[in-house]
């Protein structure tokens, strides 16, 4: 495949909520891109962000919603998510 660049996707175990923030990844790793999303049974709103992600900052996601981020290096580490009781969280990335 001349011209393309590959990437692995790897997933992470599902983050249950337990409102708390939490990193993606708690070590550094990069990735070319990421997906997290709330999924469809979670009771309420996440939240995603730097480091003080919080129940009252970062960007919401709703039940079923899903962000994708892409950039040459994307460090895990550095998004947070916070997390409310009765949701959960899956996420893939590639590299």
């Amino acid at each position: 495949m001349d011209g393309f660049i590959q990437t692995v996707p790897h997933s992470i175990a599902d983050i249950a909520g337990a409102n708390s923030t939490v990193q993606i990844q708690a070590a550094a790793q990069n990735a070319q891109w990421v997906q997290f999303g709330n999924l469809p049974a979670s009771s309420d709103n996440i939240r995603w962000g730097g480091p003080t992600t919080d129940a009252t900052h970062g960007m919401f996601m709703a039940p079923g919603g899903a962000q994708f981020l892409s950039s040459a290096n994307v460090n895990l580490a550095e998004i947070y998510l916070y997390i409310p009781t009765g949701c959960t969280v899956s996420v893939t990335w590639g590299n």
